[in-house]
């Protein structure tokens, strides 16, 4: 069986047989206790209480300060029967021989439970009768396990399976080593039969000597804390202690403590006890004893105190409540009042925290630094003398300046525990901030908090700008001078231009300061860029942030800006040129003769004859044109639709020679070069076309169109719509005859692009 199966039980004790139960104090308790909170000391208050409550029989009460004189007693040395009070001998051997190595706490120990005690679920489920019966089950748990099952719930089959573990010889073995001379172990507890007829015997003397005992050495600190821990006992708070804590809530209301200071109060309150009780037939029995520990504070450090306690009432006729819990409780209240009290003072310094400075750690800013004074409740201490003082760079403290450091200044704290220091610091450093407390009153100890700060220079910087040339007049080129932080103090920064591939025919040269007042973070400086229509390279020049003035540290992380001019202009042009007639280089009509670049150019002639040789020509209606858009290209961005194109028309042609007569009608040629949209931006894009309407050679016609076509001759190759085109150019021709000693062109349009000196590769349609 684990723990996990024991039923959770209220009892502080259960023993004697079955319908013989513990009476457990609940609201009886504290209603008498509260008539009584106002008697001057425990001795007669609790004394009344026990004997308010019960009907014959004989009463007693023990409190005694741990290694201190006894602080109330009545029958502390009669001899009374304990009942269950008496398993904590057992228990505090058991941990003895925890501590000597003689056993651990994970040792088996093997006992016999009720099989009547076990619920439909199979949990066990402990206390009641336990005289020997046959209905028992063989059970091994840990040595852990069953001195809780004896301790918090009091099952009396596990207090026996812990006398035949240890021996009863052994046991008492302890208890005459402790000097516990009038409590003897005489029946098995929980057996009312054996109980009537030979008690078990102890006084209040002997468990207070058992409780003392166990706090001042008789087990080491961690076996006594386990100890304590398998008990029914304080800070767990199970509810069993609600009456103890109900009382450090009384008193601590009555002293005005807030409900913090209660809190941390109840958490350093420890508590530990056993109690038990008979109904039997020669009597009503109860009884307690336990040892607390109740937090005092002596000249502003905690000095808590040990108290060993009990009570009994033993063989009444009737009880009418569980009053030996009770009045343990009762017993307590004059000193939890005193603990209470040494609290309530407070005031005492017991923890510094310094609040490093916020803001943005820049020089020449003011910080203010704080530490607060609490004492051990968390609350705050006013009128405490705290130093601060800075080792780093040069300061200023409170507005004088101390250079060099430390920086060193005091103040006190306020009504909230604070105290504040501020300090600038104008150079970058690296900052160690200390706060002393040193000891005063309400100051018991010396305190001393440290904290880093690093300053940082402000940083200043100029961005790099590019800017668009313009064809004419002037662009601002507008930098920006930026600080990390705004200014925390005037501060100049002086700069100059320099040129780089741009000159000073592409910008106004410039030099100066830039100020900067305080809290400004950033200043424009302006440099004028000229405009023109030239083609070239985009240029560069510079602003070189020379020096700062300042009285705070500033450093130039970026100290040059770079003005990139983008060239606007175009990177190329358009050319065109559109020839009528050309025979051996003789071109009457001929349209923007010089190609490069395309200008808008129209002319005409009515009609004209040319021969070379045997070879003559006739043509009539002569027609030429050449067009761009736009027509200034220099001052016009690329769009789509810039175009260059060529024309030529002729009305008739007669060729003729010796045995050969051609004629033509109506030819016609054209050849552009545009810009167009592509996948990459603007692109060049060559066109052409050509036609012949009318053929006929000696007479006979032929079919020609617009589509190219090559005639054999006996003179050479007639060639119609034909194309030539390169990388950069289309040259289309209406007519061309290829002879041996001459050629015939007719309608010849061409169209291209070019670059220029500073772009070669480039085109009319970028920039």
């Amino acid at each position: 069986m684990t723990m996990s199966r024991i039923a959770k039980r209220s009892a502080w004790g259960r023993s004697g047989r079955a319908g013989l139960c513990l009476r457990v104090l609940a609201v009886g308790l504290v209603i008498a206790a509260g008539s009584l909170l106002l008697a001057a000391e425990p001795t007669d208050r609790v004394l009344q209480l026990l004997t308010d409550n019960s009907t014959g029989g004989t009463v007693g009460l023990y409190l005694k300060e741990v290694e201190g004189p006894v602080l109330a007693a009545v029958n502390e040395g009669y001899v009374f029967e304990p009942a269950s009070t008496i398993k904590a001998l057992i228990h505090f051997h058991a941990m003895r021989q925890v501590q000597e190595g003689n056993v651990t706490l994970e040792t088996s120990v093997p006992w016999m439970a009720d099989e009547t005690k076990f619920d439909d679920d199979g949990n066990y489920m402990p206390g009641g009768d336990d005289c020997p019966t046959d209905n028992t089950v063989a059970q091994v748990d840990d040595l852990a396990t069953v001195l809780q099952l004896m301790m918090r719930v009091s099952d009396n089959a596990a207090t026996q399976a812990l006398r035949d573990f240890f021996g009863d010889a052994d046991i008492d073995s302890t208890r005459q080593l402790l000097g516990m001379n009038d409590s003897l172990y005489q029946h098995p507890i929980g057996c009312g039969a054996d109980a009537v007829a030979n008690h078990n015997r102890l006084t209040l003397v002997d468990a207070g000597k058992l409780y003392e005992a166990v706090a001042t050495g008789f087990l080491d600190d961690d076996i006594r804390a386990q100890a304590y821990n398998l008990m029914i006992h304080h800070p767990a708070n199970p509810p069993q202690v609600g009456l103890l804590l109900d009382i450090i809530e009384q008193e601590g209301q009555g002293l005005g403590l807030t409900a913090a200071r209660l809190d941390s109060f109840r958490l350093k309150t420890r508590f530990a006890a056993k109690a038990g009780g008979y109904s039997l037939s020669d009597g009503e029995y109860t009884s307690i004893a336990g040892w607390v520990e109740i937090p005092f504070e002596e000249n502003c450090f905690e000095a808590p105190r040990e108290y060993v306690f009990g009570a009994f009432i033993d063989a009444a006729d009737s009880i009418d409540a569980n009053f030996s819990i009770g009045s343990a409780a009762e017993l307590l209240r004059e000193q939890i009042r005193a603990g209470l009290e040494s609290w309530a003072v407070g005031g005492c310094a017991e923890f510094l925290n310094l609040i490093s400075p916020g803001g943005t750690d820049v020089v020449g800013e003011s910080h203010k630094v704080s530490a607060r004074v609490r004492d051990h409740f968390g609350d705050p201490v006013s009128g405490i003398t705290v130093d601060f003082s800075v080792t780093g760079g040069p300061s200023t403290v409170d507005g004088d300046p101390s250079s060099p450091s430390p920086a060193n200044g005091s103040a006190p704290t306020d009504g909230h525990g604070y105290a504040t220091f501020t300090y600038t610091n104008t150079q970058a450093s690296h900052d160690v901030i200390t706060a002393i407390v040193l000891i005063q009153p309400n100051a018991p100890k010396e305190l001393e908090r440290f904290i880093s700060k690093t300053w940082h220079p402000i940083e200043a910087s100029i961005n790099d700008v590019v800017v668009q040339e313009g064809n004419a007049g002037s662009s601002p080129t507008t930098f920006t001078i930026a600080l990390s932080a705004p200014a925390t103090a005037p501060l100049t920064i002086n700069f100059s231009t320099a040129d780089g591939t741009a000159t000073q025919d592409d910008y106004v040269a410039a030099s100066g300061p830039v100020p900067f007042a305080p809290g400004d973070a950033t200043k424009d400086l302006v440099v004028p860029v000229k405009g023109d229509t030239l083609d070239e390279l985009d240029e560069q020049f510079s602003v070189k942030l020379l020096n700062v003035v300042s009285a705070i540290d500033v450093v130039l992380t970026d100290d040059t800006g770079v003005g990139t001019i983008l060239d606007d202009d175009r990177d190329g042009a358009f050319s065109c040129r559109a020839s009528v007639l050309n025979l051996a280089g003789v071109q009457p009509v001929l349209a923007n003769a010089f190609d490069v670049p395309c200008q808008d150019e129209h002319r005409t002639l009515a009609q004209v004859t040319l021969s070379a040789g045997l070879l003559a020509v006739n043509v009539k209606g002569l027609d030429a044109l050449t067009d761009q858009t736009p027509d200034d290209l220099e001052s016009a961005d690329p769009a789509p639709g810039d175009i260059g194109v060529a024309q030529s028309r002729v009305d008739a042609v007669t060729i003729s020679t010796l045995g050969l007569n051609i004629a033509l009608e109506l030819i016609y040629s054209d050849a552009a070069a545009q810009c167009v949209e592509g996948p990459g931006g603007l692109t060049p894009q060559l066109s052409s076309s050509s036609s012949v309407a009318g053929l006929s050679i000696n007479g006979v016609p032929i079919t020609v169109g617009s589509a190219p076509l090559s005639i054999p001759l006996v003179i050479g190759t007639l060639h119609l719509n034909h194309t030539v085109t390169t990388g950069n150019s289309v040259t289309q021709r209406a007519v061309f005859l290829d002879t041996l000693l001459t050629d015939v062109i007719i309608a010849e349009s061409k169209a291209n692009f070019e670059g220029t000196s500073a772009h070669p590769s480039g085109n009319p349609c970028l920039q």
